[in-house]
């Protein structure tokens, strides 16, 4: 028997938790698992859902305000109608911004949620609506334990109601053995030193700090090219263009290359001699696991989750916004490539063992059969 789980998703974009949730639903097991994904318009999210030949269904999510209150409330019936047309047995909500819908669309069509917090405070607290929800939702999954220690210390949720879940990566998409010409070739980078980052433009992300290291390491190797992959679709474009007009600023022009979203980060992150995290506060870091994943060192603020994934022998930890310890950590790896490669290889080793896709699906597979199983038995004991 197959199940019917419902996703909701509050944007069509593609972000981190986007490419979690793709990464989720390609492998989970069809046969005991039918997934349905909830989007609010058509995009690439609806794209590559249709690809994987997983149904997507356009219907309004919004994230609860006061101010629209009404139109919040007429959509929370629309997806409560949606969950009990399709006789759906669980509902997740993919983001904190659309946890306030799903849960109570789930509560008036007597399904089980769950909430995926993919967030650190202060985004987390936003309100007692959302307060609510996690509070009465079947289950939280946390990606981390730094999410984890935020609900629990600062949303006061049962620590026996969240269960941490890390992100898991496809090591057999994202590996080392790809060929990386073709993003070099396609932006005539000859032999260059490549050093990437990889998000959305963002001030929380880092990217000016991450320009303010790179004018200082210029000075000492002008043959590095700072590749950043990223749009503002899900930040602010206001932003990006200042980081754009920053790199000129500082004289970066010829060794900054912004090229925006791309789709093939597992043919991008094997070119890259590094890949630098500056995030100031990071609930996980789904790059960082990729960049592994591709035998790829990485250099990241000491903040959020990060600790939780780098070790001393696969990358490098910084203080945030500290512009001479990044600097430093950067020249250093230029300068001992073999040490680099050996940081890549023991990223590699981690992501095998503890951040691969099949241990993610099977922690949340798990968790879906014993809430189901749960909710079957209850439904037998009150039927008696």
């Amino acid at each position: 028997m197959s199940y019917k789980i419902l996703y909701v998703n509050g944007t069509s974009n593609i972000g981190g938790a986007e490419v979690s949730l793709l990464s989720l639903l390609k492998e989970i097991n069809k046969d005991y698992f039918c997934p349905i994904v909830v989007v609010p318009t058509n995009g690439l999210l609806t794209e590559k859902l249709k690809r994987f030949g997983i149904e997507a269904e356009v219907i309004r999510i919004t994230e609860f305000s006061r101010r629209k209150f009404l139109q919040f409330l007429v959509n929370v019936f629309r997806l409560a109608f949606f969950i009990r047309k399709k006789n759906i047995k669980l509902v997740q909500s993919n983001s904190i911004y659309v946890a306030e819908q799903s849960f109570l669309a789930a509560k008036l069509a007597g399904v089980p949620c769950i909430c995926h917090v993919r967030d650190l405070a202060p985004v987390l607290g936003a309100g007692m609506l959302r307060s609510m929800a996690f509070k009465n939702a079947q289950r939280i999954i946390a990606i981390s334990e730094a999410v984890k220690k935020d609900l629990v210390e600062k949303l006061r949720i049962p620590e026996n109601k969240i269960i941490r879940i890390y992100n898991g990566v496809d090591t057999k998409e994202f590996s080392p053995d790809i060929s990386t010409n073709n993003f070099r070739d396609e932006f005539m980078l000859g032999s260059k030193k490549l050093v990437g980052m990889i998000g959305r433009f963002s001030p929380e992300k880092g990217q000016e700090f991450f320009l303010k290291a790179a004018a200082e390491i210029i000075k000492e190797n002008n043959e590095v090219i700072f590749i950043f992959v990223g749009d503002a679709k899900l930040g602010s474009e206001k932003f990006k263009e200042g980081m754009i007009d920053l790199s000129s600023r500082l004289n970066l022009k010829d060794n900054t290359l912004f090229v925006g979203f791309r789709d093939d980060l597992p043919n991008i992150l094997p070119v890259l001699d590094m890949l630098v995290v500056p995030s100031r506060a990071e609930p996980f870091g789904r790059v960082i696991i990729e960049a592994f994943a591709c035998g790829v060192p990485v250099i990241a603020a000491n903040s959020g989750a990060t600790p939780e994934i780098i070790s001393k022998d696969s990358g490098i930890l910084i203080e945030p916004n500290n512009i001479g310890q990044l600097k430093q950590s950067v020249i250093e790896l230029l300068k001992n490539p073999l040490r680099a490669k050996q940081m890549g290889q023991e990223g590699r080793k981690i992501v095998l063992e503890k951040f691969n896709i099949s241990k993610h699906v099977l922690a949340v597979s798990e968790l879906y059969r014993e809430i189901i199983c749960r909710r079957r038995n209850v439904s037998s004991n009150e039927g008696k």
